[in-house]
């Protein structure tokens, strides 16, 4: 809100009589080395006697015939390597990243199928999922039947910006001041869906919620979305309302834009993301960034970013828990706990109304 490498492999040949290659034939069996294979060294710290560097007397293929040395990968009991006693450690292509694919180049770097499965039979501590959360909070329909919510709200949105720039006076009966909400209540929302006459504020807000908006309303659903962005419009009028003084010029300063909303919309985002264990540090990021903007600037209403910003958390929170308690057999008592939301909301206008 505002105040007004493709390329093919080159030739190579073993040197004849190196380590490992002992200048074989095709078809020709290899000699038994003696001096390594009668009486080998114990090992009695294989990661230290990993690193050692080969002598002359150990060279480095003896040292990568002994057992659980030089092979990060090996099975051996009682060792500290990765993939020791995991579940399917032997199977092919689990624990080993480097293994060749059945019946291909052994020398030929992975395809993208078995790096997929490598990584998901990667050994360490996995996340355990909260069968209450992980296992019933998934997205409520397919990415591909679209946005329409999102699409028709910034289509009005566009709608209304196009009526502000020719329709004389249309501007005033859509923004919202403290002072007229008292009388004219329909404008906490109306002003949710003005913006100012410049391009860039309408531009930046359409951009954020058409990128938010791809991910929630397919997660949410339709309804709920609608019901999201509506509370987080309302709350980012309240938020003006109760922050603002009678005795300033706050009270009669007029104020639009969507961010209200969008900021609802990031609100509830982060709330989600939280829950199933993605990565949040990026939408984190982004959100001090745009707090610090509405500080550091003039003109923008921080109070609205702050009140939806708030009432996404809230409404996310009710959303969540309704997925669980109808997860664990009770009730979905979703839109009840919605209009219980909406009627604090109001409680504390008409409270501010009537006190301050």
């Amino acid at each position: 809100m505002t105040n007004q490498s493709s390329g093919e492999y080159p030739d190579f040949e073993p040197p004849s009589g190196s380590p490992g290659w002992g200048g074989l034939s095709e078809g020709e069996a290899p000699a038994p080395q003696a001096a390594e294979t009668a009486n080998p060294a114990p090992v009695t710290d294989v990661w230290a006697a990993r690193n050692e560097a080969p002598t002359a007397q150990q060279p480095v293929a003896a040292s990568a015939n002994q057992p659980g040395v030089n092979q990060p990968w090996t099975n051996q009991p009682g060792t500290n390597q990765p993939g020791v006693n995991q579940p399917g450690a032997n199977q092919p292509g689990a624990n080993q990243p480097w293994a060749s694919q059945p019946g291909g180049d052994p020398w030929a770097p992975p395809s993208a199928e078995h790096a997929a499965t490598v990584r998901q039979h990667r050994p360490g501590p996995q996340r355990q999922d909260d069968p209450k959360t992980s296992a019933t909070i998934r997205p409520a329909s397919s990415p591909s039947r679209g946005t329409p919510i999102t699409w028709s709200i910034i289509g009005i949105c566009l709608a209304v910006w196009a009526a502000e720039l020719t329709i004389p006076q249309f501007f005033e009966r859509v923004m919202l001041t403290p002072r007229t909400g008292a009388l004219e209540p329909w404008r906490f929302i109306t002003s949710a869906f003005a913006h100012s006459f410049s391009f860039a504020h309408i531009a930046f807000n359409m951009y954020a919620l058409w990128i938010v908006g791809r991910i929630l309303e397919p997660f949410l659903g339709r309804m709920r979305f609608l019901a999201l962005y509506l509370v987080s419009a309302l709350a980012g009028g309240v938020g003006v309302v109760l922050l603002a003084s009678k005795s300033t010029m706050a009270w009669d300063t007029g104020v639009v834009g969507a961010s209200g909303a969008v900021f609802g919309l990031f609100g509830a985002l982060l709330v989600i993301s939280r829950v199933t264990g993605s990565n949040t540090t990026s939408l984190v990021m982004l959100l001090l960034i745009n707090a610090a903007i509405g500080f550091l600037f003039p003109n923008i209403a921080w109070q609205a970013h702050l009140g939806g910003f708030l009432a996404g958390i809230a409404v996310s929170w009710i959303l969540i828990r309704n997925v669980q308690s109808v997860a664990g057999g009770g009730q979905d008592r979703t839109w009840w706990h919605m209009v219980g939301l909406t009627g604090l909301m109001v409680l504390a206008l008409l409270g501010k109304y009537a006190l301050f």
